[in-house]
């Protein structure tokens, strides 16, 4: 934990601090061959034989820092890698990449990650410096000590710029423990050791996409000349990193997918290079729609039953009359023969009584009281699924947090057809047609289900300029307290 004494001064001299910013900036634009050749590398040869004091040491600097260290597993696995031997710490006449790596810890906000997260009480560039200078007259438990740090801040930077640091489903101590991974921290590391081109090599831990255009903006609006890495972030740099932070939670897809945006009120099909755009409607503030990742497997035309002539006289009629709430609360939708929805009001449901010949009622079972003609499905625990709606006028609305935890979606017909056709199905798009034409149920199955993705991103860049919406839920600044203990309220246009 750091102290105010130690807040922000990794060197000691603000001069001296400015000066590493600089050099650090000009390494970010030099040319990769040119950067290549003045990168900082490792001596190939062990820096210090594995059976030395040095080994022990270390040995039990991991284990009376347990406590300290975020990952006391890995950082372990690390120097057992390297027979106990310092990663970072050397004479001052052998390179390490220890000055590149303090580099990419000062400027922590450039990757929308927290400088104060990485050890920085303990890991001082003049203490670096006074280590290299005087390493044969220092001790080991000295040495080894901030080397530990440098590699526990190092694993922990990588894994934050990879699943994000509060990730629920990679929380630091399974990462820490987990025996197998499909991203492995320690390893990339110890790759970046070896190669001339350090920084670059930790930085193939990010996301790609949509994140690296959020990062791009961020680094804009960041003045390290200023100090800007040093500063917490706020305003218009605080919801970067926040949507940052939630893009790392999401698994990334390399082939065809979908994305529902619930603040932007919007459904992207990326499919063969090409994006289509819909328009949803989400769950209202009352009854949010929550985030997941799944995959459509299936879907289905015209979902709803169609309620019997006889029991839509004798029974729903009248039980609607006498509590007009009873249509919503189980589910019926009243239409005329056209299929135009019919809006239960008392007048109206007596005028239905009179001629009731003319109107009939579906029922669908979830979320929503109408389907609609197509319901998509995917496996959640929230029992949420995308579907039609007949209330078509509501996507005329900018604002369209309207609805119950399930997605309505614009144009359904068309989103099913392109399913199709990514699915190498072309030829069920006539059945789908007709189908839906003369209203009858069928399910599509789908060869390879469609990766869906449901997020909360309240900005985006679009087109190269940076897009903010409305925080709806109002979950920006709890995230923006528990990433940065910041308690800016953020707007929620």
């Amino acid at each position: 934990m750091e102290t105010q004494g130690t807040k922000h001064i990794r060197s000691g001299n603000r001069f001296y601090e400015k000066l590493r910013l600089s050099a650090y900036l000009i390494i970010l634009i030099l040319p990769s061959g040119l950067r290549a050749a003045t990168a900082i590398v490792c001596n190939p040869r062990p820096l210090a034989p594995a059976d030395t004091p040095i080994g022990e040491s270390i040995k039990n600097q991991i284990r009376n820092h347990k406590d300290v260290l975020y990952y006391p597993n890995l950082v372990a696995r690390c120097y057992q890698q390297n027979g106990y031997r310092l990663l970072w710490v050397a004479p001052d006449t052998v390179r390490t990449p220890a000055t590149e790596a303090m580099l990419m810890l000062d400027c922590a906000l450039q990757y929308g990650l927290a400088y104060d997260d990485y050890h920085p009480g303990g890991l001082l560039t003049d203490k670096l410096h006074y280590l290299r200078v005087h390493f044969g007259q220092t001790g080991n438990n000295q040495k080894s000590r901030f080397d530990i740090l440098l590699t526990d801040a190092l694993l922990y930077m990588i894994n934050n710029m990879h699943y994000g640091k509060l990730n629920p489903d990679f929380p630091s101590h399974y990462l820490d423990t987990a025996t197998t991974n499909d991203f492995n921290a320690p390893q990339l590391l110890m790759n970046a050791l070896r190669s001339k081109e350090f920084k670059r090599t930790l930085e193939t831990a990010q996301p790609s996409g949509a994140y690296q255009d959020l990062k791009h903006q961020l680094r804009l609006l960041i003045d390290p000349y200023q100090n800007g890495c040093y500063q917490k972030p706020k305003g218009e740099i605080l919801k970067i990193v926040i949507n940052m932070e939630r893009l790392r939670w999401i698994t990334p897809e390399k082939d065809s997918y979908i994305q529902v945006n619930i603040p932007s009120y919007s459904l992207k099909f990326f499919h063969s290079g090409v994006l289509d755009e819909f328009k949803v409607i989400v769950g209202k503030p009352s009854t949010p729609t929550p985030t997941l990742q799944s995959k459509i497997a299936y879907f289905i035309t015209c979902p709803e039953w169609k309620v019997p002539s006889k029991m839509f006289v004798e029974e729903l009629l009248p039980q609607a009359i006498k509590n007009i709430q009873y249509l919503e609360d189980n589910q019926y939708v009243i239409y005329d023969l056209q299929g135009n929805y019919v809006a239960p009001t008392m007048a109206r449901l007596l005028e239905i009584q009179q001629h009731p010949e003319s109107f009939y009622a579906r029922q669908s079972v979830g979320c929503d009281s109408a389907l609609g003609l197509l319901v998509f499905r995917f496996s959640n625990v929230y029992d949420i699924y995308l579907h039609d709606t007949p209330f078509r006028e509501l996507f005329q609305q900018t604002e369209r947090d309207l609805g119950d935890q399930c997605i309505r979606i614009e144009h359904p017909e068309q989103l099913a057809a392109l399913i199709l056709e990514n699915d190498q199905s072309s030829d069920k798009v006539k059945a789908l047609r007709q189908a839906i034409a003369s209203y009858r149920k069928k399910q599509f199955n789908l060869r390879q289900p469609i990766p869906l993705q449901i997020t909360y991103l309240t900005c985006e860049v679009k087109e190269g300029r940076l897009v903010n919406y409305k925080d709806i839920y109002a979950m920006d600044q709890s995230l923006g307290m528990a990433l940065y203990h910041i308690n800016e309220v953020l707007s929620r246009k």
